[in-house]
């Protein structure tokens, strides 16, 4: 697990989150209202779907298109909403019953309904192969 995971603001356009993305090497951020409660989660999966479902021809300013879109998306418009959660105290058993039913590869944690931390498959995979070390 990620203590204290960095963030995204429901507010922020997407543009911020996909430089956040690609900035710290991250697959996946929580959003957060501004009382740090957990409002969804965004992936750079989402990101990637997003460029390639919005610039239906292939034309040479793709990009500048898509970059267009993203400085004028909310993280909020885009967002999962329906994240699952898991509490400081679940044991790693909880994480991968959750990533065994569903298909996304991050879950928050949340205590008080506050962000506390995030595991993803990532994590699991260090844990099984990495002599419990992260």
């Amino acid at each position: 697990m990620t203590a204290n995971p960095l963030s995204i603001s429901t507010e922020d356009t997407v543009d911020v989150a996909y430089e956040m993305l690609e900035t710290h090497g991250f697959h996946h951020l929580p959003v957060t209202n501004e009382d740090g409660h957990l409002k969804g989660i965004i992936s750079k999966q989402d990101l990637i779907n997003l460029s390639h479902g919005r610039t239906l021809f292939a034309v040479g300013n793709r990009e500048s298109i898509n970059k267009t879109i993203f400085r004028s998306l909310r993280v909020k418009d885009i967002m999962t909403t329906d994240v699952k959660l898991l509490g400081p105290d679940a044991t790693i058993g909880d994480a991968m019953e959750l990533f065994k039913i569903n298909i996304f590869h991050a879950i928050p944690i949340v205590q008080n309904e506050q962000l506390v931390g995030i595991v993803s498959t990532y994590d699991l995979l260090i844990y099984a192969y990495g002599n419990g070390k992260k």
